[in-house]
This record gives C-alpha cells, structure tokens and sequence, in this order.
C-alpha cells in the first residue's frame, strides 16, 4: 500500500512538474516571439527614420543656400545613417555588425567623391533631367517649383530605404536566425569597391586633363567598359545582399533589383548616355567605340 502511494504521488509530481515546465517553455517562447518582433518593427521604423531625416535635413539645407551640392553627400550619407540605427537595434552578430560596415564604407567612399567633384564643377548634368532649375545655365540648382524639389529629395529618400532592404532585413533579425559572415561574399563587395573607386579616379584624372576636353573616357577600366563604375555599383549591392540574405528575407532581393535597374533603365546610363550621344554622336571613333565596349563590366 506504502509503495502504491508513493508512485501515485510521484507520478502526480512528475506530471506536475511537466505541466509547469510546458507553461513555461509556452511563456518563454512567446516571450522570445514579442521581443523577436519589437526588434524587426524597431529596425524597419529607424531605417525609415533615418533615410527621411537625413534627407529632409538635407533638402532644407539645398533650399535655403540655393544649390545642390549636398545631393549626393546628403544621398549616400542617409545609407550610412539607416545602417548604423538599424545596427544598434540588431542582436549585433558578426555578420551584422560586418554589414553595417560596409554600407558605411561604401557611403563614406561615393559621398566623398561625388561631393568633391560637385563642389567644383557646381553642375551635375544627371539631374538636369529630374529638375526644372532656375538658374541651370550659370550652374546653379534651384528648384523653380518647390512640389517638384520636395519629390526629388523624397525619391532619393526611398531610393536608399529600398536599397537597404537586405541589411535592415538582417538587421531585424534575432541572434539564432541572422545571417552568418560569408567571406566569399564579403571579398566580392571588397573587390567592386576597389573597381569602382579604380573608375572614379581613373575618370577624374582624365577629365582634368585639359588636352581630353572634348572626348569621352576611354582609358584604364574605361577602355573595357563604358560604364564600369555603374557595373561595380550594381555588382556591389549584389554582394551586400549575398552577405545578409537568409531564407527568410529572400525576397529583399528587390533592393539590389531596383539598383539594377535605376542604373541600367532609369538615371544612370540612359541619361549619360544621351548626353554622350549629343556631344560625341557625330564622332566615328565613338561609335566604334561604343559599338565595341561592353556596357557594364570591363573585358577585353
């Protein structure tokens, strides 16, 4: 009778201790579920913060000194600005923190570059296409209708917010899912980085020899490719989503698409390309030459 009575009570402690166990491990798993998704609400709403601060501080600053040498500075920088608030929300694995690192890399290199080069030329023919200005024959970029200024500066706004959707997605991710650090990856970024940079200075150092003025850029990566800073900027991004992408956040593919094609279909190339056509469409040699380059990526 004692024994019976001792392995009823047992079993009814153990199933007890099972029954609190379940509630507990169910309590923790919400629990675990409710941060998950503070963290991801978090990470999504700095990264829109960010973006549309920088810019809008950025738009307010152009408008009021008359001028749009800020554009890019201000563009590049609100990539910097979104990666690094969408980091501090993050579990803050290597591969994360390696991500952030390398928006800001790449912000702090393009925004340098393209802010020296529009501070002394003062003209950007890029945006003539996009904004009506006052004053464009002199160089000056202001506005003549503020709607207009207002969606331009809220377009580049969404350019970078849509652009960052791999690194705010592995951002907004918890420590057990993130992404892992991918060296393959990681050395893809570094090598488009380097080639972009490569093209940029091989373009400044040509255009400010005065014996080229009146020919286009055809030395270095640019006897290959006429475009190939273009090519190491979409190859670029491409890489910034192999480094963050998980099953998960497969489809944040859209952001180095829409790079994709906003270089190849919208303001990037079709825009230089009109220009070049203008200046140089009557020149044979450039026609062969751009009959006979690749577009993107420099190969013989």
């Amino acid at each position: 009778v004692r024994r019976d009575v001792s392995d009823t009570m047992w079993r009814t402690s153990a199933r007890r201790w099972m029954a609190d166990a379940t509630r507990l491990t169910r309590r923790t798993a919400c629990q675990e579920a409710q941060e998950e998704g503070t963290r991801s609400w978090t990470s999504w709403k700095r990264a829109g913060s960010a973006v549309v601060a920088t810019n809008a501080v950025g738009g307010v600053a152009s408008y009021a000194w008359d001028t749009h040498v800020l554009v890019d500075a201000v563009g590049t920088g609100a990539f910097a600005a979104s990666a690094c608030a969408t980091w501090t929300t993050s579990a803050r694995t290597k591969a994360q923190s390696v991500l952030a690192a390398c928006v800001v890399a790449w912000a702090m290199r393009l925004g340098g570059h393209l802010a020296h080069r529009i501070a002394q030329t003062k003209h950007d023919p890029r945006l003539e296409p996009y904004l009506q200005t006052s004053h464009a024959a002199e160089g000056d970029f202001v506005s003549k209708v503020p709607w207009k200024y207002m969606q331009f500066w809220s377009l580049q706004a969404l350019w970078a917010f849509v652009s960052l959707l791999p690194v705010t997605a592995a951002h907004a991710l918890p420590r057990t899912k993130a992404p892992t650090v991918r060296p393959w990856a990681l050395g893809l970024f570094a090598a488009f980085l380097a080639m972009e940079t490569v093209a940029d200075i091989q373009k400044s150092q040509y255009r400010s020899n005065p014996d080229n003025n009146g020919h286009w850029v055809d030395e270095g990566l640019w006897k290959y490719a006429r475009h190939p800073n273009y090519g190491a900027e979409i190859g670029l991004w491409w890489s910034v989503y192999a480094m963050a992408v998980t099953k998960a956040t497969a489809w944040t593919a859209i952001g180095p698409l829409g790079v994709t094609m906003l270089l190849v279909k919208g303001s990037g190339i079709p825009v230089l390309e009109k220009l070049h056509e203008e200046k140089y469409g009557g020149n044979a040699a450039y026609q062969h030459y751009k009959q006979n380059t690749n577009l993107l990526f420099p190969w013989p």
